[in-house]
């Protein structure tokens, strides 16, 4: 039961400092997800805890609905921007992404297993496939049913030489980017415009491979949302006349699809020429 006349008394007061203190913890940790939301979960149990022996329900329910509403704050000026996920990727992009997944996965590691070359000495493209390892998996493995498929049928029926890379570091990623055999590039994770992500591994920055050989295709098939860059890879390494697929914004497995398939259908015979001519 609140006491009269004790400053801590007031749900407000303590509504604000839990909103304030659950702010904190995300942003300490933006760079450690995992961690910030270990101690966002912890200081959210222990202030319930805190709270049902102190307050009655009623002023419990009153400072949790302060809390869901600050969360909500908290999320978006911090790094996981809800409103803006929402706004990139749509529901029905969701939804029918999950569809996909079921879809597509397993087939596409299978192809994956069987176009794979352990070495590959002459012009191709190449395929990255960009591991993030997380705490408890190696990799999200959502990311195989972006479209290899799509990409992988238009260069074998075109007789066009290509190679998939697994990459689980920034540095294998870097070399094959840098390797001069390698004339186009498709890449497939998560990242932002300017960076490609390995979770625990680190991630990639594309301003660190800006003096790689040219390259005449370049898709970037992950995230390229871009509140703190510009540049992406195309920027720094597309030639004059090559053609390249970045949208801005968050993405997910239904948009990369459709957006891949578009690509190639509006730039099949173009790319092919351009991709021969190196």
């Amino acid at each position: 039961m609140i006491l009269q006349g004790d400053l801590i008394s007031n749900p407000y007061l303590i509504s604000i400092l839990l909103i304030i203190l659950l702010g904190i913890l995300p942003f300490y940790f933006h760079n450690r997800p995992f961690l910030g939301s270990i101690c966002w979960l912890l200081g959210f149990l222990l202030s319930f805890v805190y709270l049902l022996f102190h307050y009655s329900l009623p002023d419990i329910f009153l400072i949790f609905f302060g809390i869901l509403a600050g969360i909500f704050i908290i999320f978006y000026n911090y790094e996981l921007r809800i409103p803006k996920l929402v706004h990139d990727l749509g529901v029905i992009n969701v939804i029918q992404s999950v569809s996909d997944i079921l879809k597509f996965k397993i087939p596409n590691k299978k192809i994956i297993d069987e176009n794979k070359k352990s070495d590959l000495n002459c012009v191709h493209v190449g395929i990255i496939i960009a591991k993030k390892r997380g705490y408890f998996r190696e990799m999200d493995e959502n990311v195989y049913a972006d479209g290899i498929d799509l990409i992988t049928e238009l260069l074998l029926r075109k007789n066009i030489q290509f190679n998939i890379y697994e990459c689980d570091s920034p540095q294998s990623a870097k070399d094959i980017i840098s390797n001069p055999n390698i004339n186009g590039l498709i890449i497939f994770g998560h990242g932002s415009k300017c960076s490609l992500s390995f979770g625990l591994n680190g991630y990639l920055d594309y301003c660190e491979v800006r003096n790689a050989p040219k390259k005449k295709i370049i898709a970037q098939l992950h995230c390229n949302s871009s509140e703190k860059c510009k540049c992406s890879l195309a920027d720094y390494l597309l030639d004059l006349d090559g053609k390249k697929l970045i949208s801005d914004g968050y993405r997910c497995v239904h948009q990369n699809r459709i957006d891949l398939e578009n690509f190639l259908l509006a730039n099949g015979n173009e790319l092919e020429i351009l991709l021969r001519s190196s």
